[in-house]
């Protein structure tokens, strides 16, 4: 006895993307051109002193103007691509980038 085919039209109306949630693995953070940073996901807290924005930022820093020159191109509209590891607060991340308007 065989099983049904799956109907995969119905994938399409499967939820796999939540807005405004990050994956309990993943860690997200938004900047600008300039390299500031934008936005970020709320997890990041954990790995600041302070718990706040302010020392999110400085946690960060020093680890995105390192990734920098890997980042791609601003005029780029392709997938995200890997760009190394970075180092931050002691633990070591893969990173990976991409280009959504003027952020990455």
């Amino acid at each position: 006895m065989s099983s049904p085919q799956p109907d995969f039209a119905d994938c399409a109306d499967e939820p796999i993307r939540v807005p405004g949630a990050i994956q309990p693995h993943g860690w997200l953070v938004a900047t600008r051109a300039d390299g500031r940073i934008a936005a970020f996901s709320e997890n990041w807290g954990a790995l600041a002193p302070a718990r706040d924005a302010a020392s999110v930022v400085r946690l960060l820093t020093d680890p995105l103007a390192a990734l920098a020159p890997a980042l791609p191109e601003p005029s780029k509209g392709d997938g995200p691509a890997a760009i190394g590891t970075c180092t931050v607060a002691g633990r070591t991340l893969d990173t990976t980038a991409h280009r959504v308007g003027d952020l990455t």
